[in-house]
């Protein structure tokens, strides 16, 4: 299956969000922004070229995929955490007066 065809998929754009779904189909399908898997696949990219910011930018977005099951449970928990405090406080100056 072709990447194009995955990049398209409805249900990557739940589970990703559609604006990191552009970001990939634009820097690894789209020949007007990028087409780095073309370039990389076919060895078209001289050394250099791993250098400019969309490939920089195409490696901190690989890794953020990678890494955001990891944080978001300790980001669930940081809200909840927060927003009991919120209501601790609101209840409390509530009390007072």
């Amino acid at each position: 299956m072709r990447i194009g065809v995955i990049l398209e998929h409805p249900k990557l754009s739940e589970i990703f969000g559609k604006n990191v779904v552009l970001d990939l189909r634009a820097l690894l399908v789209e020949r007007k922004y990028g087409n780095f898997r073309n370039e990389v696949s076919h060895g078209l990219m001289p050394t250099g070229y791993f250098y400019q910011p969309s490939i920089i930018y195409l490696w901190w977005l690989a890794l953020r995929l990678c890494l955001t099951p990891f944080f978001k449970p300790w980001t669930e928990k940081q809200v909840t955490e927060q927003a009991e405090e919120f209501l601790d406080d609101a209840v409390t100056s509530q009390e007072e007066k």
